[in-house]
């Protein structure tokens, strides 16, 4: 049975508020953050409860290039540059949301990202902190992959700017229980501040309607997804993904890994034949795939959230995770798919890819319980449950 998160509870609305919406974009602004800024956007502009005004946080570019040769570095065999993290970056966007929230005056600001406080109350949307660098390296003795190429003395700096501007927000709303209770635990944020608002779907999904029965004969689609090429070997685990489904290449069971994201594997000089490779396929693309996948594997070294499990149970595909993160707050081991241990090798991922193409029963619960996933994990819901949140704390 699939168990939804609690919504914040409805908040007395005396009229619609005027909000204040921060982010950063890209030059594509649809496909910041892997579209999730632009989604919720959309979401808000429809709620009735809610007036919204952009407030863009953007760099010229005499800025922005001296930053991003300042912090180029070398990684896995490409120029890569950590420029956005930048605390230079942070003052200047800084900047200019108090200047717009002086010059405009909105009844509260959601940011994406945490970009400071300002003059009106503030509420950020995160799946990860900077705090949780700090918390991690004590922990585990390295720093977390997703910032493994990033300059030491930068990312120690926007741990100090953020220690000291987090408490200062009228509310965070984090993506994930995971998230929200480290946040607790730094003792920088009143506890009632903080909420646990899930995304949504960016992808747009059909739930499966039949069956495929198992069948040895056949070749069966595991399909990972993963944007980013050079975190492909690191904090996606892609190493672990290609070593689990080679060694069941070893086996009677015909098996064919789709990878979509990464233009090229960086330790592969020719593909093997049962690796297909689709580079930057856009979202149509990923929904056919979706709908051929037996599997949806992507056992993450790190990952704050993981919206393409979602995406993939809401398209009646079991998934694979890592017991670690926010996984095991939506992957229910044996119910709608499998939970890697938290240091699980190939063998151990290869045994689980294995027991899911079995699991028939799995399979079709997964596929009855897709159209429940569809519509909690929708963007108006996420929207909903954020106005709730911000028109409580601001009319209290």
């Amino acid at each position: 049975m699939f168990v939804a998160m609690p919504s914040a509870t409805p908040a007395r609305h005396n009229g619609p508020i005027t909000l204040g919406y921060a982010v950063a974009w890209n030059r594509d602004p649809k496909t910041t953050w892997s579209h999730t800024p632009w989604s919720l956007r959309e979401a808000l502009r429809g709620h009735d409860g809610v007036q919204l005004e952009d407030i863009g946080l953007s760099m010229p570019s005499w800025l922005t290039l001296p930053l991003k040769v300042w912090h180029m570095t070398r990684y896995q065999g490409r120029w890569i540059s950590g420029w956005g993290h930048s605390p230079k970056v942070y003052h200047h966007h800084h900047a200019t949301l108090r200047r717009s929230a002086m010059r405009h005056r909105p009844d509260a600001i959601l940011e994406i990202g945490d970009w400071g406080t300002a003059s009106v109350p503030t509420f950020v949307y995160q799946d990860y902190s900077y705090l949780h660098l700090e918390e991690d390296t004590a922990r585990n003795g390295y720093r977390t992959p997703q910032f493994d190429y990033h300059r030491e003395r930068m990312l120690r700096a926007r741990i100090d700017i953020q220690r000291r501007a987090i408490g200062g927000h009228a509310g965070i709303m984090s993506m994930s229980a995971w998230d929200a209770d480290q946040l607790r635990r730094t003792g920088l944020v009143d506890p009632s501040r903080v909420h646990v608002v899930p995304p949504a779907l960016n992808v747009s999904v059909t739930p499966k309607h039949r069956l495929v029965e198992a069948d040895a004969s056949r070749e069966h689609r595991v399909l990972f997804v993963g944007r980013d090429h050079w975190r492909f070997m690191t904090s996606k685990a892609g190493d672990v993904i290609i070593d689990a489904v080679a060694k069941l290449q070893q086996g009677s069971r015909r098996v064919r890994l789709v990878i979509v994201g990464p233009s090229r594997l960086p330790h592969m000089a020719t593909l093997p034949p049962w690796i297909t490779l689709m580079p930057e396929a856009p979202f149509d693309v990923v929904q056919q795939e979706l709908q051929q996948a037996d599997v949806f594997c992507m056992p993450s070294r790190f990952e704050a959230y993981g919206i393409a499990f979602i995406e993939a149970l809401a398209a009646g595909v079991p998934v694979i995770g890592r017991n670690a993160f926010a996984m095991p707050e939506f992957i229910r081991h044996g119910d709608n798919g499998y939970l890697l241990s938290a240091n699980g090798t190939a063998d151990e991922l290869a045994t689980l890819i294995d027991a899911a193409l079995d699991n028939v029963e799995m399979r079709a619960r997964v596929i009855r319980q897709a159209p429940d996933v569809a519509a909690y994990y929708a963007w108006p819901r996420v929207a909903r449950d954020m106005v709730d949140i911000i028109t409580s704390t601001i009319r209290s």
